[in-house]
């Protein structure tokens, strides 16, 4: 079996070198073998939005946000699309919702921190 966590690797690393297209179909590789995967689904995202597609970019994110998968960074995916869309409330909601997720795994390192040492 594949595995689904190297396909997302290889669409970050496309990402990063802005080859939307590559980054697409590893986005889709991921998917194919976990549908609904919450980076998967926001790389593939972004992906598409980077060649022009805001209306696929905003569904999917839009289809993580209700079924309670966005992370902190996919909140601030969806932040940007909002920007982008010109949805400023929808982009400060997402934000302030990324910030207090980070803020959040950041506490929750500290306590760890704390305990183990």
């Amino acid at each position: 079996p594949e595995n689904v966590y190297v396909h997302v690797w290889k669409g970050n690393v496309e990402s990063a070198h802005k080859r939307w297209p590559a980054a697409q179909r590893a986005f889709e590789r991921a998917l194919a073998i976990a549908p609904g995967m919450p980076a998967a689904d926001r790389g593939w995202a972004l992906s598409v939005f980077e060649q022009g597609d805001l209306a696929a970019a905003k569904t999917t994110l839009a289809r993580l946000e209700a079924s309670g998968q966005l992370d902190a960074e996919s909140w601030f995916a969806w932040g940007f699309l909002a920007q982008t869309d010109g949805n400023p409330e929808q982009a400060q909601r997402a934000y302030e919702i990324n910030s207090k997720a980070i803020q959040a795994a950041d506490e929750m390192m500290q306590m760890s921190n704390r305990h183990r040492g």
